[in-house]
């Protein structure tokens, strides 16, 4: 019986750690905020546009877009396996419910993350982190955290509709 209540602790213990870096990989994205639109075209009056050759800035896109795709799809893999095999067999039908509050601690990860500039390991300042939080919380917060939770739902729903297709097609 010690024996499974350790191995509890243990999973309890790797979970919090994972959930702790998760947002990292969602919060790729919004890396995107750094790709300028006057790198890639030229406004020269009113609806007309000349799209500039710029090697570079394509460079950056493609590396912004790359380590988003992979930060995401990593990301969501590890999702997958954590839903699967540890939430689900404990959980059942509940563990949609720990989906959406994964996702929802995520979400505000995320916004704590880009807008406050806080890492994860600076969760060891847990009372400045939620004095910044609570201070400039208003509907801008509430939206993003909302958008990026559903956007996250959104993406897990396809990729596990996706997969569920592939395997009945095979």
């Amino acid at each position: 019986m010690q024996k499974k209540n350790a191995k509890t602790w243990v999973l309890v213990l790797l979970f919090l750690v994972w959930l702790l870096f998760f947002p990292n990989t969602f919060y790729m994205i919004t890396d995107f905020i750094y790709i300028d639109y006057a790198e890639f075209m030229n406004s020269t009056g009113y609806l007309t546009l000349e799209y500039l050759q710029n090697p570079s800035a394509y460079l950056a896109l493609i590396h912004v877009f790359f380590g988003a795709f992979l930060g995401v799809t990593l990301g969501y893999l590890c999702l997958h396996v954590i839903f699967e095999s540890l939430l689900m067999p404990r959980f059942g039908k509940k563990t949609w419910i720990w989906l959406w509050a994964i996702c929802f601690m995520s979400s505000i990860g995320i916004f704590i993350g880009r807008f406050f500039r806080y890492n994860s390991w600076d969760l060891i300042r847990v009372f400045a982190i939620l004095k910044d939080f609570f201070a400039d919380f208003d509907w801008f917060s509430i939206l993003f955290i909302l958008l990026f939770t559903l956007t996250q739902l959104f993406l897990f729903w396809m990729i596990r509709l996706l997969s569920s297709q592939i395997k009945k097609n095979s």
